[in-house]
């Protein structure tokens, strides 16, 4: 349960890329029954010395890419009715799951694993739709607390509802199996990335 900058300076929310209309359409099924996208798997063809392993592992991260953007545009979408971005939702369910007292800002960005500065433009602007307050951390002077007001809970309540309804509607598409490797190949990946697995840190080491 709960996956940018300064308020006045860059936009809280940065959308993420379309995807082209009819893309999923244009994939084909291989040899194995796998999807892949021919017209990139051409493209990647024609550059010519490419082996079998550099051409999988560009379509692996592209795949990747490409349904990430696509799942974000996804929630964009289907959260707009209510007037927030998919980062304003987290944060908005993460801050309710914290109780009425609320939680201290730097608690939110380490638990949505994001920066300081990017929870604060996001609370900046839901605090300006009147749905989050700021008020005095009572156990530490030099801090303050974000809490949901009645409006911010109410949103949230909806919010969640929406979202579960979306994730549940998307996900119908993989089975119990495929949920759980690609959860595991995800952060499997994460783990090589962070514990110096692969690039800078495995070639200094």
């Amino acid at each position: 349960m709960p996956n940018e900058v300064a308020p006045t300076a860059v936009p809280a929310v940065v959308a993420a890329e379309p995807i082209r209309p009819g893309f999923g359409r244009s994939l084909a099924t291989d040899a194995s029954g796998r999807l892949f996208d021919p017209n990139f798997r051409q493209m990647l063809s024609r550059r010519g010395k490419l082996d079998a392993e550099a051409m999988s592992n560009i379509e692996c991260v592209a795949a990747m890419g490409t349904a990430a953007r696509a799942m974000q545009q996804f929630f964009e979408e289907e959260l707009s009715d209510l007037g927030i971005s998919h980062p304003q939702y987290k944060v908005l369910v993460w801050v309710r799951e914290c109780g009425r007292e609320g939680t201290q800002l730097h608690a939110i960005a380490d638990s949505l694993r994001v920066t300081p500065r990017n929870i604060t433009g996001l609370v900046d602007s839901l605090e300006a739709q009147g749905l989050v307050e700021r008020v005095p951390d009572p156990r530490d002077r030099r801090a303050v607390i974000a809490r949901l007001t009645p409006e911010g809970e109410a949103k949230a309540s909806t919010a969640w509802r929406t979202h579960q309804r979306n994730l549940r509607e998307l996900l119908a598409h993989l089975d119990e199996e495929e949920k759980q490797v690609l959860r595991h190949a995800a952060l499997k990946l994460i783990r090589a990335l962070e514990g110096g697995g692969v690039g800078r840190s495995k070639s200094n080491g």
